[in-house]
């Protein structure tokens, strides 16, 4: 593709991005935005050549005339149904990916948190904030969580001080709402210290509105020994939607990460995964879970770096296609030299149940360490026939009985979910078909 035909492909969505970097480029946020559109700037929106994008239908994305988020009303009546029990002090409100103060809870959360706006976390926090975001800039593969940075009207800063157990989980739940045509940059910057304890619950709630997009990003850094428990629900969103999701995480010494997305796909859903292992004895485990139908995609893109010795990760996403859905999953795992000792493993199962369903599959390993225990592996299939006979020789219909394996294949993904409420639904929403 010449420049002249990128630059007409992506035109609307580079002008959109432009006019929306141009408005905040002089705010608080200035110094890391100049940096950011400088690393999107170098990215550029991907083309067929990009393969990792391969399977998102980029034209229809660029072709869209969006425009800024903007905040609707809403009632606390409104949202309570979307509260899980659990976080019922402990809910931060986004709408249309714009953080609500007066709608969120937080008489639960207790002291330790700092939970602030980053355009407020900038004062207090902004050596910590810049320097932190400057290095997940500098690495930043991913053009969309580049522009994220450069265009996102704010985010929310929360701060886990060292040596604090938040007992409370908290939720992060994003409301969208009467949002057709907007194109929203939610942003969370989570910093957890040393030997500190914190559970995340995040959850995406569909009102109204069509043809939106969600540009979002979530920025881990753990220092020594932190533990974190992060779990992301993408609910009832319609098939012509964009979601562009961005997970980062820093491990130092002894940390550890588990992480649980789940989603029922859009017209093209992506999630990009970057973990970097920077101290011994880190330990990072991702689950990934979708089911699709109509003709919803999901499309997963996951890099595990290993940068330390002694160091363990754990991939396991699994896929059920109905219908005409697509899915793809690519993962890597990629061992530095010094990185003597790793323990790595990833999996992507998928379950095509749909005439029309795809599944692609590319699991990856770059190991340059001498001493390492690592796996990968796939599988594409259908239900076991077997195992669907059986099950019908004890009386039980067919319908039940598929319901029943989907309901197998997919338990192994979130029978880890700590919270009953947001587990059970989840299982009640997947098995629905």
């Amino acid at each position: 593709m010449s420049l002249m035909e990128k630059e007409r492909e992506t035109g609307l969505l580079e002008d959109f991005l432009r006019s929306a970097y141009d408005e905040r480029a002089s705010d608080s946020l200035k110094a890391i935005r100049s940096k950011a559109w400088d690393r999107f700037q170098l990215l550029g929106l991907p083309d067929q050549h990009n393969e990792v994008y391969r399977y998102i239908k980029r034209r229809e994305l660029y072709a869209a005339n969006y425009k800024s988020a903007q905040t609707i009303a809403l009632t606390a009546e409104q949202i309570e149904p979307y509260v899980l029990p659990e976080c019922a002090q402990s809910c931060l409100v986004f709408v249309n990916g714009l953080y609500q103060p007066t709608l969120s809870r937080r008489d639960g959360i207790g002291a330790a948190p700092v939970i602030l706006p980053l355009k407020d976390a900038i004062a207090t926090y902004g050596t910590f904030l810049k320097s932190s975001w400057a290095r997940t800039l500098k690495e930043e593969r991913d053009p969309f969580a580049a522009a994220n940075a450069a265009v996102a009207e704010d985010g929310l800063f929360i701060y886990v001080p060292a040596r604090s157990r938040v007992a409370t989980p908290v939720q992060v739940l994003s409301i969208v709402h009467d949002a057709t045509g907007m194109m929203q940059f939610p942003r969370l910057l989570c910093f957890v210290g040393a030997q500190a304890e914190f559970q995340l619950y995040h959850t995406a709630q569909h009102l109204s509105g069509r043809a939106y997009a969600v540009n979002q990003v979530v920025d881990w850094t753990l220092d020594e020994a932190a533990r974190v428990e992060y779990v992301s629900a993408c609910f009832d969103e319609p098939e012509d939607v964009w979601r562009l999701e961005a997970t980062r995480a820093q491990l130092k010494r002894d940390s550890y990460f588990r992480a649980i997305a789940v989603s029922k796909g859009t017209a093209t859903h992506r999630h990009d995964y970057n973990v970097q292992l920077n101290g011994e004895n880190g330990d990072a485990r991702l689950k990934g879970l979708w089911q699709l139908n109509g003709q919803r995609q999901m499309h997963s893109n996951v890099l595990i770096h290993h940068a330390a010795p002694h160091c363990s990760s754990m991939q396991l996403f699994k896929g059920v296609g109905y219908d005409a859905t697509k899915s793809s999953f690519e993962g890597k795992i990629y061992v530095e030299p010094e990185a003597q000792l790793t323990d790595a493993f990833q999996l992507n199962n998928n379950l095509l149940l749909g005439e029309g369903a795809q599944a692609y599959s590319k699991p990856n390993l770059e190991i340059f360490a001498d001493d390492v225990k690592a796996s990968h592996g796939a599988t594409i299939g259908q239900l076991d026939e077997d195992e669907l006979f059986y099950l019908r020789t004890r009386g039980i219909a067919m319908d039940q009985a598929r319901r029943m394996l989907v309901q197998g294949f997919v338990e192994e993904v979130i029978e880890k979910i700590p919270l009953d409420s947001l587990r059970q639904r989840i299982l009640e929403w997947m098995c629905r078909g």
